[in-house]
């Protein structure tokens, strides 16, 4: 089965080779733990997250009208330490699970969705971080373990190779959490090299434009801006083999004892993606409830002066609340299994079953989205208001459920010729 790669990880600091980032912080060995903080709790992270959350849901209207997130949040986001959850021990993070980092987003999600993905990419990127070479972890990790990066691997750089490195050019779409971002990730093809594949690299905030064209429909607050990279250098350090991020185990990973590290890239994405879809349902569930309860019907009787009727008590609106709440239910359990055989031991990883796990992920996707859009054929005109919770999560999972991670089309297909025992060539 062929496989048609994608871009890998690189980063960068300084404008040339000379200006390689030095060390200053004290790290400890890759076996051990940094600065000797105690590390907090998945249950300490998870209260946090809630308590942010609740904060992001009472503002979710005014941040849902932005095109970025507002710096009060990101500078709290900081703060509490959520964005180190994947980070290892050894540069000063907590070194938790994918399972916390769901239960992480999950709320944030809830809140708003926008808010959700930022923070499952801030989160999970910390991840990617450890897939590059010893070198470039140092870097990144140098200052601080609260690294922030934003970016895409769409294949749209070019790098041209020069003397310990290459000069990077070119402009590419999605770089959600952009304007905060402290890295951008970028892919592309080496100059001369093109048949290897494309590659990842990062470069540092003051090495990349963003670009102010991120003027949507839904997930507005994402910031997804374009990023460009003019005439910058990216050193040899900062280049990854996609080949080896797509069927994980990649050099740097193997830095880390921890075999969370080793995993493949796209179904650890799949798990910092999802929560956001699974998210937005029980938000949308829960909005629906508050609806039900005050809304009216008009023009239910019109023999009476009393023509309005209360939606609770109707039972098309019981079934959607009962609807809501069982699906949302239903998704954070297929969500939490998804998650478990992504990270079980020993879990196969071969091109067909990570096919398997990217067709899965799209239909829990499209069970969120189709219960979203249910809940909101039942909750009237007055839904569709600037102010109205439930047209926000309508409009924001009608986008994500056309995301290349989660669009079923593709990935049934790709499903459906890997149990025929057809070819297949896609990105997995």
């Amino acid at each position: 089965m062929t496989e048609v790669l994608r871009a890998e990880l690189r980063v960068f600091d300084k404008a040339g080779p000379e200006g390689v980032r030095q060390f200053p912080r004290p790290m400890a060995d890759l076996d051990g733990h940094a600065g000797g903080v105690e590390k907090p709790s998945p249950a300490v992270l998870i209260e946090r997250a809630r308590t942010l959350a609740s904060k992001v849901a009472a503002q979710a209207e005014e941040i849902d009208a932005s095109d970025r997130l507002p710096d009060w949040l990101v500078a709290e986001l900081r703060a509490s330490g959520l964005v180190e959850t994947l980070v290892p021990e050894c540069y000063g993070g907590h070194e938790l699970g994918l399972d916390t980092m769901i239960k992480i987003v999950l709320p944030f999600a809830a809140a708003c969705p926008s808010v959700g993905w930022v923070v499952a990419f801030y989160i999970g990127h910390n991840w990617l971080h450890c897939l590059g070479p010893e070198e470039m972890q140092r870097e990144l990790y140098a200052d601080s373990s609260c690294v922030l990066s934003a970016g895409a691997v769409s294949s749209k750089k070019k790098l041209r190779p020069v003397e310990g490195g290459y000069i990077a050019n070119g402009r590419g779409p999605w770089a959600s959490g952009l304007p905060h971002a402290d890295w951008s990730m970028n892919a592309g093809f080496i100059e001369g090299r093109e048949a290897a594949g494309p590659v990842t690299f990062f470069v540092p905030r003051q090495d990349y434009r963003l670009v102010e064209n991120w003027s949507v429909t839904a997930m507005r607050a994402t910031g997804s801006h374009d990023v460009a990279v003019e005439e910058k250098f990216v050193p040899e350090h900062r280049i990854v083999s996609t080949i080896e991020m797509m069927r994980g185990g990649t050099p740097g990973s193997k830095l880390h004892s921890n075999p969370m590290y080793a995993l493949p890239v796209w179904p650890v994405t799949l798990c910092y993606v999802l929560p956001v879809l699974v998210g937005a349902l029980r938000g949308a569930a829960n909005a629906y409830v508050g609806l039900a309860k005050k809304r009216t019907l008009n023009f239910v009787n019109m023999s009476t002066a009393n023509q309005s009727a209360a939606l609770a008590g109707s039972q098309s609106a019981l079934m959607r609340v009962g609807r809501g709440q069982a699906a949302a239910s239903l998704a954070e359990g297929m969500l939490g299994d998804f998650v478990a055989r992504v990270t079980k031991p020993g879990a196969p990883m071969d091109p067909e079953h990570r096919i398997a796990f990217r067709t899965q992920a799209a239909l829990i996707g499209e069970f969120c989205q189709s219960t979203i859009n249910k809940l909101m054929a039942g909750a009237g005109a007055s839904s569709f208001r600037e102010n109205s919770p439930m047209q926000r999560y309508f409009r924001d999972v009608n986008m994500l459920a056309n995301h290349a991670a989660l669009d079923t089309e593709p990935a049934t297909e790709a499903y459906g010729k890997v149990v025929q025992g057809l070819p297949f060539e896609g990105i997995v």
